[in-house]
C-alpha cells in the first residue's frame, strides 16, 4: 500500500526524489490496462 501511495504522489507532486522514475514507469505501462 506504501509504494502505492508513493507511486501517485511522486506523479502529482512537481518536486518529488521519485518524480522521474514514477513517470517513467507510468509511460512504459499507460497502455495496459487493468
Amino acid at each position: 500500500m506504501y509504494a502505492e501511495t508513493d507511486f501517485l504522489l511522486a506523479l502529482l507532486k512537481d518536486e518529488d526524489w521519485l518524480g522521474n522514475a514514477a513517470e517513467a514507469v507510468y509511460r512504459a505501462h499507460q497502455d495496459e490496462s487493468s
